[in-house]
């Protein structure tokens, strides 16, 4: 998902000019059937509230298509009238396997406990968004589009 240890002017040479955006930090506790912590979870989405990102700046259009009310009780009831089965699953960490467009790389900064400075210079050192991530307004739009991409690549296998 990222690229880690860049300076802000190696970023501009690789074509990132964009003010980096933080990370946030999402905390989580998982409960066990005893009520009692099982175990805790630790996320960092994107903040990508209006006051980090723009669009044109840090991405180009958000659409993703989504089925109307309509579309959704037209399946059901083909599902009903045909007697079908009606599957669904989940993928973990979808958002992060769609990749982001060049054009539309990010510069990343580390929360702060997290802080890397350069060795030498002491100045702060910054990651590159390769592949979609949460938090990000445009993420819905790139997994959709790697969803369908990989979709339409099963179902045109040859046998």
């Amino acid at each position: 998902v990222f690229e880690h240890n860049f300076t802000r002017q190696e970023l501009r040479d690789r074509g990132v000019t964009s003010t980096p955006v933080p990370l946030t930090e999402a905390l989580e506790y998982k409960f066990g059937k005893d009520g009692k912590i099982d175990r805790r979870k630790t996320r960092y989405p994107l903040s990508g509230h209006p006051g980090n990102m723009q669009k044109n700046v840090h991405y180009k259009e958000t659409f993703a298509p989504t089925p109307s009310q309509n579309s959704s009780r037209l399946l059901v009831a083909l599902m009903v009238l045909y007697d079908l089965v009606r599957k669904c699953g989940d993928i973990s960490q979808a958002y992060c396997l769609a990749d982001l467009p060049k054009e539309e790389a990010i510069a990343v900064r580390y929360p702060s406990a997290f802080k890397r400075h350069h060795p030498k210079t002491g100045k702060e050192l910054f990651a590159m968004l390769r592949k979609s991530l949460y938090g990000h307004p445009a993420a819905g739009r790139y997994w959709d589009r790697w969803r369908n991409q990989k979709v339409l690549l099963w179902f045109n296998k040859k046998p």
